[in-house]
């Protein structure tokens, strides 16, 4: 993907925590992770249910707001995470960045922060469902009714941006004119925002199974070293997914097969990852 940079500028790392399937440890870790990797950071933004964490005192611990803090958006789709891109602690405009607990910041982000975020908003997309111009295209000509779905394990925006998806789910709330199939984050973001949403370039973010894993443990084997020298960039790894969360990759042998649930296979270790393993065991050493 070739993509004209902006100029590096200031950002905000926004992350969200309810509930107990998380600790405050995964903050703290990424906000580490956030501060090591760059020297532009103004700040961090913890949105939480309860204010008794303990998070690192560089970041502001803010209440997840009222209307989005119910039990309802806690589960199923979680549309608790779409209060995320209206954030009355950050400036209005300002860069944001919001990662998913269960991710790593693993190498320098400056090239990731620089893409360009003027009428953008950048997120995860999955292969082989790309966003694309016929996707935009196609989603016009049915009235919005088609729409490319994507990860929402990490946003690139502006805080506040015009037409954002908290403002809009908001109005559609307020006048119960909210399709209940849109009540979850993945579909709500990509249908209020999909003319303007952009997946990031893999070699800069990546979704940890669908990057490492593959049909046949041989070619999940061949894509580490055809892709190694693309993976050397990457700054943020997630690890969605029921059977590869990083903790229960770390509790496997060396050589033990990791299969997801999709039957997708692969190793965690140096030579199946392209020697990013002990990079993010590194960057996660405090978990």
């Amino acid at each position: 993907m070739s993509v004209t940079l902006n100029k590096d500028a200031g950002w905000w790392l926004v992350l969200i925590i309810w509930g107990d399937r998380y600790g405050d440890h995964h903050c703290n870790q990424l906000i580490e992770s956030a501060y090591t990797h760059s020297s532009t950071i103004q700040g961090v933004v913890v949105l939480s249910d309860r204010s008794d964490r303990n998070i690192d005192d560089r970041a502001s611990v803010v209440p997840i707001p009222a209307d989005f803090n119910t039990s309802e958006y806690k589960s199923g789709g979680y549309p608790i995470k779409i209060c995320l891109f209206d954030i009355e602690a950050i400036p209005n405009d300002a860069l944001c960045l919001y990662v998913d607990l269960d991710s790593a910041i693993i190498s320098d982000m400056s090239e990731l922060l620089r893409l360009p975020t003027n009428k953008k908003l950048w997120t995860i997309d999955v292969f082989p469902k790309r966003f694309s111009k016929l996707k935009r295209l196609v989603n016009r000509w049915t009235n919005g009714n088609t729409y490319q779905v994507g990860n929402s394990s990490a946003f690139l925006f502006r805080n506040q941006f015009d037409g954002n998806p908290t403002q809009q789910f908001r109005d559609l709330v307020a006048k119960k004119q909210l399709p209940r199939k849109l009540l979850h984050d993945d579909r709500f973001i990509a249908w209020s925002c999909q003319q303007i949403i952009r997946g990031f370039p893999p070699h800069l973010v990546s979704y940890f199974r669908i990057e490492f894993l593959a049909p046949t443990l041989w070619l999940a084997f061949l894509k580490s070293f055809t892709y190694r020298k693309r993976r050397q960039t990457i700054a943020i790894l997630t690890f969605a997914g029921s059977k590869t969360k990083l903790e229960q990759l770390n509790a496997l042998e060396n050589d033990e097969v990791i299969i997801d649930h999709h039957r997708r296979k692969g190793k965690w270790n140096d030579i199946y990852t392209s020697g990013l393993k002990s990079r993010v065991n590194r960057s996660t050493s405090s978990r």
